[in-house]
């Protein structure tokens, strides 16, 4: 697996949006509750930055010729 830090971010954030928008699932944790609030809107914040592939520029096919 080439781009394994998206794909952990993406289930790690999944599993905390699912705690926090069931609390009532995990009413026996109550920190997980609180900590899910958070770590939902930082684990879509670090899927946005991880997102991007090192080796894409992202600018389309012309992107790799080099102008004179």
């Amino acid at each position: 697996m080439v781009n394994w830090k998206t794909t952990v971010i993406g289930v790690l954030t999944a599993f905390f949006a699912f705690v926090a928008f069931s609390p009532d699932t995990f009413s026996g944790v109550p920190w997980l509750v609180e900590l899910a609030k958070f770590a939902a809107v930082g684990g879509l914040a670090a899927l946005g930055i991880f997102a991007k592939d090192s080796d894409v520029t992202g600018a389309g096919k012309g992107a790799k010729v080099v102008k004179e």
